[in-house]
C-alpha cells in the first residue's frame, strides 16, 4: 500500500520529517506540506472540486507573499470577520518567509487576472495563538489559528462581505463547504488553479476522525484533538483540501448568513491520493480569543 504523511494544509517552507508509526500498512510522517514557489504557474484544472462562480464566496481572500516588491504569490487562504481582520491559520503566519512581507486580495474569484471589485490590503499586525507549538510535530496539533490586522479597513461589498463567527463551543454537523485556492494534484508536485475552488463535504464526527487517526498513528503520537473538525470521507479518496488552502474557510449557512466554522488546517500527504480526511481548526473554540485578540488592538 502506498504510504501517507500527516502535513499542514499548507506549509511555509520545505518538509522535512521524521520517522512515523506504521499501521495497517500506512507509513505516517509528520511534515509540512511544500509552499507554493515564488512565481509559480496557475493552472485551470480541477481535481475534486468546481470552479467558484464570481463573488459566490465574497467572504474568502488570499493571503499572499511580496518579496522585494516585485514577485508576489498566493500562500494560504483567509476569511475575512470585519473589515480590518481576517482570520486564517497560525502555520500560515508563522511559515511567511522573514524575507517577505504579508498582503491579502479580497474580492478575488480568478488569481490570474485582475477583477472588478477586487481590494488589496496590506498586514499591518500579526497574531498566532499562544498555545501552538511551530516547533512540535512539525507544525501540525493544535492552537493553529492566527489574525491578521490590516492597514485599512476593506470596503464592504457585493465582492467582499464578512463571515460571521459562531457561537463559542458550537459543535458543527451536517455538511461544510470548503473554498481555496489549493493544489489540485494527488501528486507531490502541486498545481496551483487560478480558478477558486469549492467542495461541499459531510463532517465526520470526532468519534469517527479520532478513530481513523489512532488506527494510522498506532503507538505514535495522534494530534487530533476535540478543537478540531473533520469533512470528507474515509472510504472515498479525492476530496478534499490540500497545499494553498490552508487557513481558508470551511463554512456553513444559516438563511443569508456565513458562518465560518473552520480554518483548514491539516491532512495527509499526497493530498487524497488515499481516503482521508481534511482536518480544520474548529472556529467555535476560539471565539472567545478572536474577540479579545480584536477588542485590544482596535
Amino acid at each position: 500500500m502506498q504510504s501517507l504523511s500527516f502535513v499542514l494544509a499548507l506549509a511555509a517552507l520545505a518538509a522535512c520529517a521524521n520517522a512515523g508509526a506504521v499501521s495497517s500498512g500506512r507509513s505516517l510522517n509528520p511534515m509540512v506540506w511544500p509552499m507554493p514557489k515564488l512565481g509559480v504557474a496557475l493552472s485551470p484544472e480541477i481535481i475534486g472540486g468546481d470552479d467558484a462562480d464570481q463573488g459566490e464566496f465574497p467572504h474568502q481572500v488570499s493571503m499572499q507573499i511580496s518579496f522585494l516588491w516585485v514577485i508576489e504569490q498566493h500562500i494560504c487562504g483567509a476569511t475575512v470577520i470585519s473589515e480590518s481582520w481576517v482570520l486564517t491559520a497560525a502555520h500560515c503566519i508563522k511559515g511567511t518567509p522573514w524575507y517577505t512581507s504579508n498582503f491579502i486580495l479580497a474580492g478575488k474569484t480568478n488569481l490570474g487576472r485582475t477583477e472588478e471589485g477586487q481590494q488589496r490590503r496590506d498586514v499591518k499586525k500579526r497574531f498566532v495563538h499562544e498555545k501552538y507549538q511551530w516547533n512540535h510535530n512539525n507544525g501540525v496539533g493544535p492552537f493553529d489559528i492566527g489574525l491578521l490586522l490590516l492597514k485599512s479597513p476593506l470596503q464592504l461589498s457585493d465582492t467582499v462581505k464578512i463571515a460571521r463567527l459562531p457561537v463559542q463551543g458550537a459543535i458543527p454537523s451536517g455538511v461544510a463547504i470548503l473554498s481555496g485556492w489549493g493544489s489540485t494534484s494527488t501528486s507531490q508536485t502541486p498545481v496551483m488553479p487560478s480558478q477558486l475552488q469549492k467542495e461541499t463535504l459531510p463532517i465526520i464526527s470526532f468519534e469517527d476522525c479520532n478513530a481513523f487517526m489512532e488506527a494510522a498513528s498506532q503507538g505514535e503520537e495522534n494530534p487530533l484533538r476535540d478543537t478540531n473538525v473533520c469533512v470528507g470521507y474515509l472510504e472515498t479518496k479525492g476530496q478534499g483540501a490540500c497545499s494553498g488552502d490552508s487557513g481558508g474557510p470551511l463554512i456553513q449557512k444559516d438563511g443569508e448568513d456565513v458562518v465560518v466554522i473552520g480554518a483548514t488546517s491539516w491532512g495527509f500527504f499526497p493530498c487524497q491520493d488515499q481516503p482521508a480526511p481534511s482536518v480544520y481548526t474548529r472556529v467555535s473554540a476560539y471565539v472567545d480569543w478572536i474577540q479579545e485578540k480584536m477588542q485590544k488592538n482596535k
